[in-house]
This record gives structure tokens, sequence and C-alpha cells, in this order.
């Protein structure tokens, strides 16, 4: 039988780990229940500030862990206190309550840029205006017609 983390998951969600420190969790000032707002910064090479961009890439996720606590260890007593016994000041990961069809978002924007967690109020339920934000590349590449031709890659023969 299922227990912990698992049963705090709505159908279709999935616990996804993403690492965090000081700056990139709000100050520490997250905790489990929270929603944040997930943003990530990616620079085009490292170097080209020029073509460095910064998006939203998830809103309104539910925050299932912070550091050691976790919203299936928090009391009722805790919970109404806004007290946990294990604090985030040290934290090194969140773990987030994500959608399956949003879990390769994040895994690709973690992995290729910076991620940073905006604490957001649990009463706001609006969804940010993504025409604000750059459009983000699909994850799958279009598979090209028959008898196309793909063009060549842009420096590929500088090799």
């Amino acid at each position: 039988m299922a227990t912990g983390l698992a049963l705090k998951l709505s159908e279709g969600e999935r616990a996804v780990a993403v690492k965090v420190d000081e700056s990139i969790g709000a100050g520490n000032r997250i905790r489990p229940g929270d929603f944040v707002d997930v943003f990530f910064a990616l620079r085009r090479d490292g170097n080209e500030i020029d073509q460095s961009q910064a998006r939203l890439l998830l809103s309104r996720k539910r925050v299932l862990a912070y550091g050691a606590a976790s919203v299936d260890a928090l009391s009722s007593v805790e919970k109404t206190e806004g007290k946990q016994a294990n604090g985030p000041d040290n934290a090194r990961t969140a773990v987030l309550a994500v959608p399956v069809a949003e879990v390769s978002q994040l895994l690709l924007g973690g992995s290729n840029g910076s991620l940073l967690l905006a604490l957001r109020n649990p009463t706001d339920m609006t969804e940010p205006d993504r025409e604000k934000f750059a459009p983000l590349p699909g994850v799958l590449a279009v598979a090209m017609t028959k008898g196309a031709v793909a063009a060549p890659l842009e420096g590929a023969d500088a090799a």
C-alpha cells in the first residue's frame, strides 16, 4: 500500500525533486504546502548576455517537501501555527507536484538552465499572462515530411 508523499499527489501528478539553495528557494522561506511559480534562466552559450533569456516555466505548483520538511510530516498543530520540526535552512531539494505532461519541461529547464522558485500567495488563482514571456520551444522535434531536405546545421561546416 502506498504511503508518504505518494498519497498527497492527485491523479496525473508526479513528485519531482529540484535542486535548491537559499537564492533559488525564495531565501529559504518556502514551506511544504506552499505554491510556487517556476522560472528558468538560460544563457545561449554560457557567455552571450544579449542572447540570454528568462521565462516562466511552470505556474502554481504545490510544494510537497522542502529540505527535510514535507506535507506528510506536518501535524495539524504545526499547520495552524505555521511551524515545522525540520526547518528548511539548509535545504538542497524541493519536491513539487507536477502534472505528467509538464515533467519534461521541468527536467529540461533544470538541466539546461538555472531554476528559480517564486513563492506565491496561496489564494492567488490567476495564471500569469504567457504572452509576456518568450514562447517555449517544443520538447520533440517536428518530423519532416517524406522527400523534404533538412537544412544543414548552422556552424556544422566549421568543424
